[in-house]
């Protein structure tokens, strides 16, 4: 778990900042992989009782998802179902076996529509249609 101030996310080398902290927890966790397990089940419901903005990132694209067979052949399609906060990103690898990322978003329904207009302007002004 790691933990970072808005202030230094909102900067405009947030996401190295981000990339650091990230850095530090997976060094020790490489040193100590146990390091700090008593306090995770407090640490979480301390996080889901806290007010602001919480997002979370569930996943990675390393762990092979669609190889895993479980007597019922490769899964089709993996999702991450997270259930007690809403703005949760998640990540695995591509089905298509290609390199690439799938990511899933989780927001409330009024969040999701905010993001689907801010994408298609992005998108709009990358792809240069009006």
């Amino acid at each position: 778990m790691v933990e970072l101030e808005k202030s230094k996310l909102v900067e405009e080398n947030g996401i190295v900042e981000a990339a650091i902290a990230i850095e530090g927890i997976i060094r020790e966790f490489k040193c100590d992989g146990l390091k700090g397990i008593e306090d995770l089940v407090s640490h979480i419901k301390e996080f889901n009782k806290s007010e602001g903005c919480k997002v979370i990132a569930i996943g990675s694209a390393k762990h092979g998802v669609y190889e895993s067979d479980f007597g019922w052949g490769k899964p089709k399609k993996s999702d991450v179902v997270h259930v007690t906060i809403s703005s949760v990103f998640t990540l695995c690898d591509s089905k298509d076996d290609n390199g690439g990322v799938e990511i899933g978003l989780t927001l409330e329904r009024n969040q999701i529509e905010n993001f689907n207009s801010i994408m298609k302007e992005h998108v709009r002004s990358i792809v240069g249609c009006d």
